[in-house]
C-alpha cells in the first residue's frame, strides 16, 4: 500500500492510495481492503460510494487506486489481503474535523447566594469527535455572578448576592457556535453570629455579627434587636452591618443582667434562620 498520509481529517477522502503486487506474482489477484476502525470505509472514487470492505483486482505490473475515509478520530490500520500473499499494512491517524457543534452541560443549575457550580462545554465536529478550541464564556445578567475558569473546558459560576435566573453561555469559532445553560440563584441562609458586650464609660457596647453558612461576614444586614435587663424590656433598635459583617449599639448602663434578642434580620440575597445565639452580660 503506497501513498497513505500520516493524518487524515474525519469525513474527508484520502489522497489516492495505491496497491501493487510483488514481482513474483504473475496473475491478477483480488485484494480485500479492511480497516481496524469501525467507521473506516473504502471506495474506488473520492466521491464514493463507500463500503467498509472493498475488493480490488490488482494486475501484476500495474497499480490499482483506491480511497479511504473515516469519521472516527483515532488510530486506524489499513490491511490489504489476498489468498496466497503476504498481507500489506498501512497506518494513519484520523483527526477531528472543523468544529460544528457545541453543548453546555448541565442544561440547568441552581446555586445559593455566594455558592459555586460548574459548567462544561463540549466542542465537536459534525461526526461527534472532540475538537480542541478556544472557548469564550459569559453570564447574563453580569450582576448575577462571575465566571472562574478551571481546567479544560469547564468553568465555575460563582453567585453574587442577586437572586434570579440567568444564562451561562459558551461560544467558539468567533461566536459562530454558541450554547447556553440556565442558572438560578436562590437565597442563602443568614445567621446571627456571636453577640458580645463591653462595658464603657458611656454605657454598654453591644456588637452583633451576621454570617452566612460558611461563616463569612454578611454586610448590609438590617437587624432589629430588643434589649432586656432581666425580665424588663429596655429598648428596641435597628442596626446595619458593615463590610466586616458587624454592627454596634450603645446601650445605657444600669445594674442588672443584659440579654439581646433579634426579632428581624434582612439582607440582600439571604433568608434569616430566625435564631439568636445565647448571650448575657451582667453589670453591678
Amino acid at each position: 500500500i503506497a501513498g497513505a498520509p500520516s493524518t487524515l481529517a474525519a469525513g474527508a477522502p484520502s489522497p489516492p492510495l495505491q496497491l501493487s503486487l510483488a514481482s513474483a506474482i504473475v496473475r491478477p489477484v483480488v485484494v480485500t481492503l479492511r480497516s481496524s476502525s469501525p467507521a473506516g470505509t473504502f471506495s474506488t472514487s473520492p466521491a464514493g460510494p463507500w463500503t467498509s470492505t472493498l475488493a480490488v483486482t490488482v494486475t501484476p505490473g500495474a497499480v490499482a487506486t483506491f480511497y479511504y475515509s473515516d469519521t472516527r478520530a483515532g488510530r486506524a490500520t489499513l490491511t490489504a489481503a489476498a489468498p496466497g500473499t503476504t498481507q500489506a499494512v498501512a497506518e494513519l491517524t484520523v483527526v477531528a474535523g472543523t468544529a460544528a457543534r457545541i453543548a453546555v452541560t448541565p442544561a440547568t443549575r441552581e446555586v445559593r447566594v455566594r455558592g459555586e457550580t460548574a459548567f462544561t462545554a463540549a466542542l465537536t465536529d459534525s461526526f461527534g469527535n472532540a475538537v480542541t478550541g478556544g472557548l469564550t464564556w459569559s453570564v447574563t445578567p453580569s450582576s448575577l455572578g462571575t465566571l472562574v475558569r478551571r481546567a479544560g473546558d469547564s468553568v465555575a459560576f460563582r453567585a453574587g448576592r442577586e437572586l434570579g435566573t440567568g444564562t451561562v453561555t459558551a461560544a467558539a469559532s468567533g461566536g459562530a457556535l454558541v450554547a447556553s445553560a440556565s442558572v438560578t440563584v436562590r437565597p442563602a441562609t443568614l445567621r446571627i453570629g456571636p453577640v458580645t458586650f463591653r462595658g464603657t464609660s458611656r454605657g454598654i457596647q453591644v456588637t452583633i455579627a451576621a454570617t452566612d453558612g460558611a461563616r463569612r461576614p454578611v454586610s448590609r444586614a438590617a437587624i432589629t434587636i430588643v434589649t432586656r435587663v432581666g425580665d424588663q424590656r429596655l429598648g428596641r433598635a435597628r442596626v446595619t452591618t458593615g463590610a466586616a459583617g458587624k454592627a454596634r449599639l450603645l446601650v445605657r448602663a444600669r445594674a442588672g443582667c443584659y440579654t439581646i434578642s433579634v426579632t428581624r434580620a434582612l439582607a440582600p440575597g439571604f433568608t434569616w434562620n430566625g435564631r439568636t445565639p445565647r448571650n448575657r452580660f451582667c453589670r453591678r
